[in-house]
C-alpha cells in the first residue's frame, strides 16, 4: 500500500511532494517508519524513482518548494547511507 505506483510509477511519496503537502509527507512517513523495514524506507521510498527517474527529492526542487524539499533532506540525511546520498539521490539524473 505504501509503495504502490500509480500509472506513472509514482508513489504517494512523490504525489505529496508535488502537491507541496508536508503534512502529508510527514504522515506517509511515520506509517511508512510503523510498518516497513529500514531497507525498504530507503530504497522503495526515499530513492523511488518515477517514469522519468526523478525522486521526490527531484520532484520538490522541479516545484520550488523548499519546505518540502528541505523536509525530504532531513530525512534522507537520517535514513540513508552517505554514499546512497551521493550516488543515488543528489547526482541521480532524471529523463525528461
Amino acid at each position: 500500500m505504501f509503495l504502490a505506483t500509480d500509472n506513472m510509477s509514482r508513489t504517494a511519496w512523490h504525489v505529496a511532494a508535488e502537491k507541496g503537502d508536508l503534512d502529508v509527507l510527514q504522515e506517509i512517513w511515520v506509517l511508512v517508519k510503523e510498518n516497513l523495514a529500514t531497507e525498504e524506507i530507503g530504497n522503495k521510498l526515499l530513492l523511488a524513482t518515477d517514469n522519468m527517474s526523478r525522486t521526490a527529492l527531484h520532484v520538490a526542487a522541479e516545484k520550488g518548494d523548499l519546505d518540502v524539499l528541505q523536509g525530504i533532506w532531513v530525512l534522507a540525511k537520517n535514513n540513508l547511507t552517505r554514499e546512497e546520498i551521493n550516488n543515488k539521490l543528489l547526482l541521480a539524473t532524471d529523463h525528461k
